[in-house]
């Protein structure tokens, strides 16, 4: 754990009793709506994810994409603490943690998968395209002996369960390096109009690679926002205050998190770091 998340983790108790303090003395106490999001979760971890998700769970309401959805729009209260989970890329540790841990749990997940990572065929080719697109600083023969592809009967599988698939690009490139104008369509539009061919759904979210400020461009963005209802960052904040729903929040973590630095984000502890990246996104759609 890095000393920036260490200190955001021994402030979890200060945060929660903060936010908690709050509420007690607001006139109209204020409820929260996150999102999280993972990548992939090894074999060795699944239990500690498992916990994580419980721990969780006992204090925040999981709902699902579309009650999301319906809340960031106005069309829907937020009356609790609301927490939608979400997970990017399409690493079939996904696919077996919704099944072994999520749905037994009824919680329903958000799922961004790229979709030319899902069209290969074997490991070897899987993870030729994880070392060009996902993870370029590590080499196929370094890489993790679990790491491969949902399949579209996966992803089909998933959305039977109740689960949400969405578009993550076709290469997992990083879009604010791109500069020509059919590369864009090809990687958000083209991309996701191939998904909806292949699970036989509408796909109405969009996820944005990478996720840092860095890897956002107001080209990407004003694409995006012509294709899809919903575009989602890495940027952490709440959506309830003031959100758009073409830029969406998100947390990123992972299974070798603590419960207390999960807790501490959830709670706010680093959007302030945030604020400026937001504001210019939100910029770029008006």
């Amino acid at each position: 754990m890095s000393y920036k998340h260490q200190i955001l983790a021994a402030g979890y108790p200060l945060f929660r009793f903060v936010n908690v303090a709050r509420n007690r003395v607001a006139s109209i106490p204020g409820k929260r709506l996150r999102v999280l999001v993972f990548h992939d979760i090894p074999p060795n971890c699944i239990e500690q994810f498992s916990d994580q998700i419980k721990w969780i769970k006992r204090r925040w309401k999981f709902i699902d994409s579309e009650t999301f959805g319906s809340i960031i729009l106005g069309n829907r209260p937020l009356v609790e603490d609301s927490l939608l989970l979400t997970f990017d890329d399409g690493f079939y540790s996904n696919y077996l943690v919704a099944m072994s841990v999520l749905d037994p749990l009824n919680i329903k997940a958000l799922f961004f998968v790229v979709s030319g990572f899902i069209d290969t065929k074997s490991a070897i080719e899987a993870r030729n395209f994880i070392a060009t697109g996902i993870r370029r600083d590590l080499s196929p023969d370094s890489m993790p002996s679990h790491w491969k592809a949902m399949s579209w009967a996966d992803l089909r599988k998933l959305q039977s369960s109740g689960h949400t698939i969405g578009a993550h690009t076709a290469t997992h490139v990083r879009l604010s390096e791109l500069n020509n104008d059919l590369e864009f369509v090809s990687e958000i539009v083209t991309s996701a109009d191939y998904i909806e061919s292949r699970i036989d759904r509408s796909v109405n979210s969009f996820a944005f690679t990478f996720g840092d400020y860095s890897s956002l461009c107001k080209k990407a963005f004003v694409i995006a926002a012509n294709r899809f209802q919903y575009i989602y960052s890495s940027l952490r904040g709440d959506n309830a205050i003031e959100t758009h729903p073409k830029m969406v929040c998100r947390d990123t973590v992972a299974p070798s998190d603590s419960k207390w630095l999960i807790g501490s984000l959830l709670e706010g502890g680093a959007d302030l770091i945030y604020e400026e990246s937001r504001s210019k996104c939100c910029g770029w759609l008006e």
